[in-house]
């Protein structure tokens, strides 16, 4: 593309989310480019200039050997550049994360609108990554899921019911990737952070209800970290 184009909808990754929701997207008729994000340089040269109502980015860093190729908190440094340059112009960006930007919480009801405290290296670059997409465009979205399981991921279930440690949080693969399509198909009007959850807390081979009402949540609360499923929408 040479001359300053509009693209409505580019999504980055074909993993094991990512790929199901490019079909749900043909499924719903949905015009989309699919594009590879390097960290460098960005998006590759075929998509600038270019003007990108949305952006969806669905990766992971996670390597099946060794160190990762990359970095969350360098995810984002190459389309920083091109933004800088004008060589493209983002309206909206979604990045699926993760709630592992809590995991400097130790107790307490944690929702969608609690600021992220980050513990770990991987946790700190997450959340320098989410922070970066506040510079890219006028809107963005970030999706915080906990523990994922289905579709593919077949680990983290087995986790969830063997809970005895502390109280465990997870999704289905299928319900983040519903969001995604929502959140392509009907952007909201506002930016928004969110906290995925099935609803339930999984701890002592129970799953418990995860509310601020339920009493065996409030107990646990005092001693655990309890996150609830939700939607905030920052302050402009």
């Amino acid at each position: 593309m040479h001359d300053n184009v509009h693209v409505p909808l580019v999504l980055v990754g074909q993993g094991r989310l990512g790929g199901p929701l490019a079909r749900a997207l043909q499924d719903a008729g949905q015009f989309y480019v699919e594009a590879r994000l390097d960290p460098d340089d960005g998006l590759p040269g075929a998509l600038v200039p270019a003007t990108i109502e949305h952006l969806v980015v669905v990766v992971s860093n996670r390597a099946r050997e060794g160190a990762p190729a990359w970095q969350w908190h360098h995810l984002f440094a190459g389309l920083l550049l091109q933004a800088e340059r004008g060589d493209l112009r983002l309206q909206r960006i979604t990045m699926v994360s993760s709630t592992r930007v809590y995991d400097g919480i130790a107790r307490g009801f944690v929702d969608a609108a609690t600021e992220p405290k980050p513990l770990s290296d991987q946790a700190k670059s997450l959340c320098m990554a989410e922070l970066h997409l506040q510079h890219l465009s006028r809107y963005h979205h970030v999706l915080r899921p906990a523990g994922l399981y289905g579709g593919g991921y077949t680990t983290y279930e087995p986790v969830l019911h063997a809970a005895t440690d502390r109280p465990r949080f997870g999704v289905s693969a299928d319900a983040v990737i519903q969001r995604l399509l929502t959140l392509c198909l009907t952007p909201p009007a506002n930016s928004t952070s969110e906290i995925l959850t099935d609803g339930k807390c999984y701890f002592n081979n129970r799953a418990w209800p995860a509310s601020r009402k339920q009493p065996e949540m409030v107990a646990l609360a005092g001693e655990h970290r309890i996150l609830l499923p939700s939607v905030h929408i920052p302050e402009s």
